[in-house]
């Protein structure tokens, strides 16, 4: 998949994979580099790795391999209703800024669709303004505020939206 941008830093050309199990542990360290201590872990990443509903998608330079991205996101049929939650999603600094992070948030969601989901749940630090204007600029809003979710005077939001057939260009 072509992604162009105008920061000639930045790889144009991606691709897009489902990760394997020896893609684990550099995800696991971009976790610990983005989120520190409310990363995921080497195990938590082979979990969701190996789980029938969720997935673990990667992006990759074409022209390095380097891992550029990755998004995991799980399916919740708890309490009625299916949930796509955004486990985490994470972009490279060098690739930031250019849609890598709505196209992993897309594919994701495309996932989700295909099991069913009605909704799709994402929590995001209250001060991880990057994140939240990503969310925002593919439709979902904060539907409420979880005070002390990461740890105490550490708060999050619940951002969501519905999900239907896409109509338009640019939605999920």
């Amino acid at each position: 998949m072509q992604i162009m941008t105008t920061r000639p830093d930045v790889a144009q050309c991606v691709r897009f994979e489902v990760a394997k199990s020896s893609d684990d542990s550099a995800i696991a360290a971009l976790e610990g580099r983005f989120f520190g201590d409310v990363a995921l872990g080497l195990g938590e990443v082979a979990y969701y790795r190996r789980r029938d509903q969720a997935l673990v998608l990667i992006a990759r330079d074409d022209d390095d391999n380097s891992l550029l991205g990755y998004v995991v996101a799980s399916l919740d049929s708890r309490g009625g209703g299916a949930a796509l939650w955004i486990v985490t999603l994470a972009v490279q600094p060098r690739a930031r800024r250019c849609g890598l992070g709505r196209t992993l948030l897309r594919r994701a969601t495309a996932f989700g669709r295909k099991l069913g989901a009605n909704v799709i749940k994402v929590q995001v630090n209250v001060r991880n303004q990057p994140a939240r204007r990503l969310y925002e600029s593919c439709g979902l809003t904060t539907t409420r505020r979880l005070p002390n979710y990461y740890a105490p005077g550490r708060h999050a939001y619940l951002m969501e939206r519905p999900l239907r057939a896409p109509s338009q260009r640019g939605e999920l």
